[in-house]
C-alpha cells in the first residue's frame, strides 16, 4: 500500500467552513493580548507633566505715594515676596521669578528678577516702582523653570 501525502491547505468545505480557522483565531487573540499588555505598560510609564500651582505675592497689592508732588506715585524701597508652588502644593526651589510693568526694576538699575530659595520664595527688596498719582496699574509676576510651563499673575499697584 502506497502512502499518500496529505497536504493541508486552507480550503472551503461543502458547509462553508474554513479549515484551520480556530487556530488562526487563537493566534490573533494571543497577539492582541500581548499588544494590549505592551500598550498598557507603556501608558503606565508616562508621567504627568509638571505644572506651577499657585504663585502667591506678599503683599497682595502695593500702594505707592507721591511724596515729591510730581503727580507720580513711586518708591525706591519697595519689597515683594513671591511664593511659588507646584500643582501638588509643594514649594518649588530654583524657579526664576521676574517682575514687569510699572517700571519695575531694582533701585540699583537692574532687571527685577530673583530665584526661589529652598522655601520656594523669591524675595525682592529695593524695588523701584511708579504709577501716575490716583491711578491703578499692575505688575506682572512671571515664574519660569525648565520642565514647567511658564505662569504669570498680576499684582495691583495703586498710586
Amino acid at each position: 500500500m502506497k502512502k499518500s501525502k496529505i497536504k493541508r491547505k486552507l480550503s472551503w468545505d461543502n458547509k462553508g467552513a474554513l479549515e484551520g480557522l480556530p487556530l488562526y483565531l487563537i493566534i490573533l487573540v494571543v497577539i492582541a493580548a500581548i499588544s494590549i499588555v505592551v500598550i498598557i505598560s507603556w501608558l503606565g510609564s508616562i508621567s504627568t507633566p509638571k505644572t506651577f500651582g499657585t504663585i502667591t505675592p506678599s503683599p497682595s497689592q502695593i500702594t505707592l505715594t507721591d511724596d515729591d508732588g510730581d503727580d507720580i506715585s513711586s518708591t525706591e524701597t519697595g519689597s515683594l515676596t513671591v511664593t511659588v508652588r507646584d500643582s501638588d502644593d509643594n514649594r518649588i526651589k530654583g524657579a526664576t521669578v521676574t517682575l514687569s510693568g510699572c517700571d519695575a526694576r531694582f533701585s540699583s538699575g537692574g532687571t527685577a528678577w530673583a530665584e526661589t530659595n529652598e522655601n520656594g520664595e523669591a524675595v525682592f527688596t529695593g524695588l523701584h516702582l511708579e504709577v501716575t498719582k490716583g491711578s491703578t496699574s499692575s505688575i506682572t509676576v512671571k515664574a519660569q523653570k525648565s520642565d514647567y510651563p511658564d505662569k504669570e499673575i498680576t499684582v495691583p499697584v495703586i498710586g
